[in-house]
This record gives structure tokens, C-alpha cells and sequence, in this order.
């Protein structure tokens, strides 16, 4: 029988209460053969007591919505972590919302920081698994040239390890991206794989990216006991994102 995992609470409404926080996840109990809860970020003390007892009532397990390669409950992360983009500027986040602000992946302090957040959910006690999202690169489907990435010095050393000229991928990109018909060329190779090798290196270096940190925080979740979970992007967008 396949599980059934519900998100419930990315944000608390205004008008929630415990109560109505209750009622309304005993419903969908009533409806739906749930297995797991995924609780959002964020929120009051009082709403996540009360969905964590509602959860055990039904002897399904609780996950926490755990942001991976963006911020959540308010904290702030330094702009100097954001990818970087082919124009050598910070990838904005979508509206400036942090939890649409990504970080690049191959930093040594971002996965200090990730280990940090994951230990401290450990610690909480009130969760079996956590579910992993925003584990990606910032989608380029809006503008390629100001949020296709990481261009960033972390990204160039790894690179320039495993023998790419991450320079060389940069500027290959830009003219692409000057006249319009290669752009429109250009653009779909973020879709399907092309005979070009230097692109092709650009992309398997962010899925070799992705997977990595995504091996090494779901790694140390269940060093602590914790199931794992992945929001994944639809498999005709992941390629775009980094995801493999």
C-alpha cells in the first residue's frame, strides 16, 4: 500500500487555534489513510503540540518541513552564501522571501549550518523524519543570465579540481545568451541534454552538487534516528534546478 504524507501548516492562518488546528487534521484522519504529517515551519509552540498529539493519536509519523538550501524561521543568512550568478551578482530570492532564497551548496560554512539545523530538529524530540525541500539551485526559467548558477569562487575551486575551466562554462553561457535564436537554443538544453560537452560539465557539476548535499544531510538525519523525505521538482524540470 503506498504511504500517504500530508504538508499541513507552512504558515499558521491569523484566525488558528489549537483547536481549530485539531479539528481540521482529524478531518483529513476521517478522509485519508495518512501515514505521515509533514509540519510546516514557523509556527507557535501551541500549534505544533497540537498537531505532534493529534499525529500520535493516529499512529502516524511526524515530519518536520525542513528547508534545505534556504532559510526558515526567520533567520536571516548572510548574502555572500547566495549563488551566484553568470553576471557575478547574489541569485535573488523570489519576491525577497528567505524561504526562496537559496544558498549554494558547496560552501563549508552552508553545510556547518545545515548539520546545525538538522541537529537542533533532532534534539526537539518531536519528530521521525524530516522532509527536505528547497534542495536545489534557483530556477533560471525567469532569466537565465541573472539566476542560472553557482558561478561562485567555492563552485570554481571544485570545478577547476575535477579538471573544468568553470571560466571557459561562464563565457560559453554569456554568448549564448546574447543573440536571441542561440538563446532560444540555449534554452533547451536546461530541458534535455545536448552533444556540447562543456555545457553537459556544467550540469552534471550542479546534479553532482545537489546530490552530494543531499547525501550528506540525509546522512546525518538518520544518524539520529530521523526517515528521510524529498520534495522533487516534476522530472521535466529537474535538470533546471540541479536536481537529478
Amino acid at each position: 500500500m503506498p504511504t500517504l504524507a500530508v504538508q499541513y501548516l507552512e504558515y499558521a492562518p491569523q484566525d488558528a487555534t489549537p483547536a481549530k488546528v485539531r479539528q481540521r487534521l482529524r478531518q483529513a484522519f476521517e478522509l485519508l489513510p495518512i501515514s505521515i504529517v509533514i509540519l510546516g515551519w514557523d509556527l507557535p509552540p501551541r500549534l505544533e503540540e497540537t498537531v505532534t498529539k493529534e499525529t500520535a493519536r493516529h499512529n502516524a509519523s511526524l515530519y518536520r518541513w525542513h528547508l534545505l538550501l534556504a532559510s526558515d524561521a526567520g533567520f536571516a543568512l548572510p548574502v555572500e552564501w547566495q549563488p551566484i550568478s553568470l553576471r557575478g551578482e547574489p541569485v535573488p530570492g523570489f519576491k525577497g522571501l528567505p524561504e526562496f532564497t537559496f544558498i549554494c551548496p558547496n560552501r563549508a560554512d552552508v553545510q556547518e549550518w545545515i548539520a546545525e539545523r538538522i541537529e537542533v530538529a533532532a534534539q526537539r524530540g518531536i519528530y521521525q523524519g524530516l522532509f527536505f525541500d528547497r534542495m536545489r539551485f534557483p530556477s533560471p526559467a525567469e532569466d537565465p543570465e541573472r539566476n542560472l548558477a553557482c558561478f561562485c569562487k567555492y563552485c570554481q575551486r571544485i570545478a577547476s579540481d575535477s579538471g573544468s575551466d568553470w571560466e571557459a562554462v561562464r563565457r560559453q553561457i554569456e554568448s549564448l545568451l546574447t543573440d536571441a535564436d542561440r538563446a532560444k537554443s540555449f534554452t533547451q538544453t536546461l530541458f534535455t541534454p545536448t552533444d556540447d560537452t562543456l555545457l553537459e560539465t556544467f550540469f552534471t557539476f550542479r546534479f553532482d552538487s545537489i546530490n552530494r548535499i543531499i547525501q550528506y544531510a540525509a546522512k546525518l538525519a538518520r544518524s539520529h534516528g530521523l526517515s528521510v523525505g524529498l520534495d522533487c521538482f516534476s522530472p521535466t524540470l529537474t535538470r533546471m534546478v540541479g536536481q537529478d
